[in-house]
C-alpha cells in the first residue's frame, strides 16, 4: 500500500482508500484476536453507538521488559509481551505486509542500550496518553458521521522500533496501532485518534469504495473517496473554525501552512487526474491507482489539502446538515462546494474552481440516476 502522513506529520501506512481491502487473520499457532479480546483488560469509550476499546498489554509488558533489573525478571515479563493481545495483533499485520515480527528481535529491541535510555520517556508518554480525552476523540469522529452510524475500533498502545501511526483489520475488527512516540503531546495524540476513527466510521458509513469498478465514472468516484483525508481533518479538528493543527508543534504547524498554501494547485493536479480518466485519456488502472496514490503525499498531499478545503468551505457556508448530505456522495461534495466557490467569487472571494469539463461530466452522470 501507499504511505502517506498522519495529522501531526507522523506516519501513516493506510489510506482510507484501502481500509476496505484489508483482510485479518491469525498467526499459525496463535489465537484469533476474538478469543484474545476476552482475555484482554480494556478499557472501552462509547459515544452512542461509536465504540472504541483501548489496549495497552503489549505496552505494560514491553516497558516491563525495559525495566526488568536482571535477566530472570526479564524472561519473565517478555512472556507477558508474547501473551499480550496488543503483539499478536501487531504481528498479524506485519504478516500481512510481509514484513515478520521474530521474538528475538523484538526481545533485543527492548532490551537494548538506547531502548533502556528512552524507557522515562516512553513511561511518561503512556500516562500521559492514558490521561488523555479519548471520549472526546470518539465524539469528534462521530459528529462527521451520519446519527447512528455504528463502528467499533481498537486502539493499540504499542511499544516497537518504528514510530509509526496505522490502521489495519485483524479478527477483532478495524484497529489503531500507535507507537509510543514522546514527540506527541496529548492533545496531537488526541487529534490523530478522531482522524482515524472517523476513516473507520467512514467506511461503516460510506461502504462500498471498491478500486476495482471498471467505469470512467466509478472509477473518479471511487477515488474521490480519498477526500476523506479532508473529512478526517475536520472532524479531528472540531469544526471548520478550529484551526486542525492547534494541538501540534510549531513543525507540524509549518508543514500544514505550506502544503494548504499550495491548495489551488492541487485542485488543479486532481482535476487533471478525474478528467483524464473520464475523457478516456488514461485508461490503464495501474496508471490511474499509481497517480491516485500519489496525491496522499509524503506529509499531507491534495487528498488533505482539497478534501478540507471543500468541506469546510461548504460547512462555513451552508451548515453542518448540508455538508453531512454529501458525506457518501462525494461528487455531490464537489458539485456543492463549485457552487459554493462560484457564489463567493461573485462576492469578491478567491476560492480555486473546478473545470467547466469535470464540473459537465459530473453533472451529466447526476441527471441520468
Amino acid at each position: 500500500m501507499g504511505r502517506t502522513q498522519g495529522q501531526g506529520g507522523r506516519r501513516i501506512d493506510l489510506p482510507v482508500v484501502a481500509v476496505a481491502a484489508l483482510i485479518g487473520g491469525s498467526l499459525p499457532g496463535q489465537s484469533p484476536g476474538a478469543s484474545r479480546a476476552a482475555e484482554t483488560r480494556a478499557v472501552v469509550e462509547q459515544v452512542g453507538a461509536a465504540r472504541l476499546r483501548v489496549v495497552a498489554d503489549e505496552a505494560d509488558a514491553a516497558l516491563a521488559v525495559i525495566r526488568a533489573p536482571t535477566p530472570e525478571a526479564a524472561d519473565q515479563a517478555w512472556q507477558r509481551v508474547r501473551a499480550s493481545e496488543g503483539y499478536w495483533a501487531l504481528r498479524v499485520r506485519e504478516a500481512a505486509f510481509h514484513r515478520s515480527v521474530t521474538d528475538s528481535a523484538f526481545r533485543a529491541f527492548l532490551r537494548s542500550d538506547s531502548t533502556a535510555r528512552r524507557a522515562p520517556a516512553l513511561e511518561a508518554t503512556l500516562t500521559r496518553w492514558r490521561h488523555a480525552d479519548i471520549r472526546e476523540s470518539v465524539r469528534r469522529a462521530a459528529a462527521y458521521l451520519p446519527p447512528g452510524t455504528a463502528f467499533h475500533a481498537t486502539l493499540y498502545f504499542e511499544v516497537k522500533p518504528r514510530l509509526n501511526t496505522f490502521v489495519f483489520k485483524t479478527d477483532s475488527g478495524p484497529s489503531i496501532f500507535v507507537a509510543d512516540d514522546p514527540s506527541i503531546g496529548a492533545a496531537s495524540f488526541e487529534n490523530e485518534i478522531a482522524h482515524e476513527l472517523h476513516h473507520i466510521g467512514y467506511e461503516a458509513a460510506c461502504p462500498g469504495l471498491d478500486t476495482s469498478q471498471a467505469t470512467p465514472l466509478a472509477s473518479v468516484t471511487t477515488w474521490m473517496g480519498a477526500f476523506g483525508e479532508g473529512w478526517a481533518m475536520l472532524a479531528a479538528a472540531g469544526g471548520p473554525d478550529v484551526y486542525p493543527h492547534a494541538g501540534d508543534d510549531s513543525s507540524a504547524r509549518a508543514t500544514w501552512d505550506r502544503n494548504y498554501g499550495n491548495v489551488a494547485a492541487d485542485l488543479a493536479q486532481l482535476d487533471r487526474f478525474f478528467t483524464d480518466i473520464l475523457d478516456r485519456r488514461v485508461t490503464n488502472r495501474d496508471t490511474v491507482t499509481a497517480r491516485a496514490m500519489s496525491f496522499f503525499g509524503t506529509v499531507q498531499g491534495p487528498w488533505y489539502t482539497v478534501g478540507y478545503l471543500m468541506t469546510r468551505t461548504v460547512e462555513k457556508a451552508h451548515g453542518h446538515a448540508a455538508l453531512m448530505a454529501t458525506l457518501c456522495h462525494p461528487t455531490q461534495l464537489v458539485l456543492r462546494y463549485q457552487r459554493t466557490a462560484r457564489a463567493q467569487d461573485a462576492a469578491g472571494g478567491h476560492l480555486p474552481l473546478w473545470s467547466d469539463a469535470l464540473i459537465q461530466h459530473l453533472r451529466r452522470a447526476t441527471a441520468k440516476r
